[in-house]
């Protein structure tokens, strides 16, 4: 049995000034998620997340299972998808091939 498991971050705040934003209000980058498929022994990573710190947080999520992560797959390229180096391990990243539109 495959199980499907989701870990959401929280918000972060943007720290720089953005242009034509209203600073009254503070910026931030929205929440992401990872997804986490796990087998009888192993997994595999659906994306990654942007902070080291949220890196972490996946590392233990992930070894609290007590699964092998075989690999990361890696949905395209945005930061908050794609920053797999961030979990400091050997992993390999699989990326999608974009959409030709033909089906």
């Amino acid at each position: 049995m495959i199980k499907l498991d989701v870990y959401v971050s929280s918000y972060k705040p943007v720290v720089s000034v953005l242009p034509e934003w209203n600073t009254a209000e503070q910026a931030t980058w929205p929440a992401s998620s990872v997804s986490l498929l796990t087998g009888e022994k192993e997994a595999v990573l659906i994306d990654a997340l942007i902070t080291f710190a949220e890196a972490e947080l996946v590392v233990e999520w992930i070894r609290a299972t007590g699964k092998k992560l075989v690999t990361v797959y890696i949905t395209h390229g945005h930061g908050d998808h794609s920053s797999a180096r961030a979990l400091g391990h050997e992993l390999t990243a699989i990326t999608s091939r974009p959409s030709t539109g033909s089906g």
